[in-house]
C-alpha cells in the first residue's frame, strides 16, 4: 500500500487520481481476494459469497465504482510504478545528455540556488529539479551503476553504469560549485554578489568549477592579507565589508552612508567616515 500511494506523488497526475482512489482499491482486492482465490466455485455459491462480502462491507460498492470510474488512470499508474527503473534512468539519461544546470545567486541571498532542467520529447514537458531531487536521483544512480543493479525489459543487463557514472559526476561538480559559491558570499567577495550562471555537460561544469576554486583562493590570500595590514577588518564579517565597498564605489546613498558610519562608530566611537579623493 506504502508503494502504491507513492507512487500517487510521484508519477500520477493529481487532477486524475487521488490517494482515496488508491485506498479503494487496496480496500476491494482485500475485500475481494478470498473470493477471487476459491476454485470450482458455481455461480449461485459465487452470488451467495458475494453478497456476504457487501453485507459486511458496506462501503465495497461505493469504492468499485470509484475505481471503475479511474480505470485507466490506475493502471497508467500501475505501468509507471512497475517501470519505475526505467523511468528513473530516462530521467537520469535526459540529464546527463540533454539537461542544464542553473546556478542562480541573487544579490541580497545568501546562498545559491541549483536546478537542473531539460525538455522531455517523450513526455512533451519541461522537467525542472532542484538541489533535494537531483540528491535523491543521485543515490538512484548509484544503485543502478553497481554489479548487476541494471536491467532492461526483457531481464538482460542494460548497459547504462557509464551513463549513471557520469551523471553522479556531473551532480558532484555541481554541489562543490554551489558549495564554492557559498563560500565566496560569506567571504564577500565583491564580484560574486550576484551570480547566474547556465552549464551544460560534464566538461563545462568541471571548468566553471576550477575557475571558481581558483578564484576563492585568491580572495582568501586577499582578505588574509587585508586583515593582517587592517587589523579592524577582522571586527566585521563579509556583509558589511561589503558596505564599505558600496560606501566608497557607488554615489552617496545616505543609508549605506549611516550603516557604515554605525559600523566604524562600533570599533571607535570618534572615528568619522569621509571618502578620498581617489573616489
Amino acid at each position: 500500500m506504502k508503494n502504491l500511494i507513492n507512487g500517487v506523488d510521484e508519477h500520477s497526475d493529481t487532477r486524475l487520481i487521488q490517494e482515496d482512489t488508491v485506498s479503494s482499491l487496496i480496500q476491494v482486492k482485500q475485500c475481494l481476494l478470498p473470493l477471487m482465490n476459491k476454485t470450482n466455485l458455481t455461480l449461485d455459491r459465487f452470488l451467495k459469497d458475494l453478497n456476504e462480502i457487501v453485507d459486511k462491507n458496506p462501503s465495497l460498492a461505493s469504492k468499485l465504482t470509484l475505481c471503475n470510474s479511474n480505470s485507466m488512470a490506475l493502471q497508467n499508474m500501475y505501468k509507471t510504478i512497475s517501470n519505475r527503473g526505467e523511468v528513473t534512468k530516462e530521467k537520469i539519461q535526459n540529464a546527463v545528455n540533454i539537461g542544464t544546470y542553473y546556478f542562480i545567486k541573487e544579490e541580497k541571498e545568501d546562498e545559491c540556488i541549483l536546478t537542473l532542467k531539460y525538455y522531455s520529447k517523450s513526455s512533451k514537458s519541461e522537467s525542472n529539479y532542484d538541489i533535494n531531487a537531483l540528491q535523491d536521483l543521485r543515490g538512484r544512480a548509484l544503485l543502478i551503476s553497481k554489479p548487476g543493479g541494471s536491467y532492461d525489459s526483457n531481464g538482460q543487463i542494460d548497459n547504462t553504469k557509464s551513463i549513471m557514472e557520469d551523471f553522479v559526476s556531473q551532480f558532484d561538480i555541481a554541489q562543490n560549485i554551489v558549495n564554492i559559491m557559498n563560500k565566496l558570499t560569506q567571504l564577500g567577495h565583491f564580484g560574486y554578489r550576484k551570480y547566474n550562471e547556465s552549464v551544460k555537460g560534464t566538461n563545462r561544469l568541471r571548468l566553471i568549477s576550477e575557475k571558481l576554486k581558483k578564484e576563492l583562493e585568491l580572495w582568501e590570500n586577499i582578505v588574509d592579507r587585508a586583515q593582517e595590514n587592517c587589523y579592524y577588518l577582522t571586527f566585521y564579517p563579509a556583509k558589511h565589508i561589503l558596505a564599505f565597498y558600496d560606501f566608497y564605489t557607488k554615489e552617496k546613498q545616505p543609508h549605506i552612508s549611516e550603516i557604515c558610519q554605525t559600523l566604524v562608530s562600533f570599533v571607535n566611537r570618534k572615528a568619522r567616515l569621509q571618502k578620498s579623493q581617489g573616489f
